[in-house]
């Protein structure tokens, strides 16, 4: 993950479905892999601050 956590979890939503693609497949789980990392950036991503209105 980057330094973005926003960006990366609007990017984990475009590719929801394909946990069986590269590099989730790696995993002995790929479906559960995936959703640990996903749940990881939703965490980082509310604790980012927002930017002002």
């Amino acid at each position: 993950m980057t330094d973005r956590p926003a960006e990366a979890l609007g990017q984990f939503r475009l590719v929801d479905g394909y946990v069986d693609a590269l590099p989730w497949r790696y995993s002995e789980d790929p479906a559960a892999y995936y959703c640990h990392i996903r749940a990881v950036a939703a965490r980082f991503a509310a604790k980012e601050p927002q930017p002002a209105a």
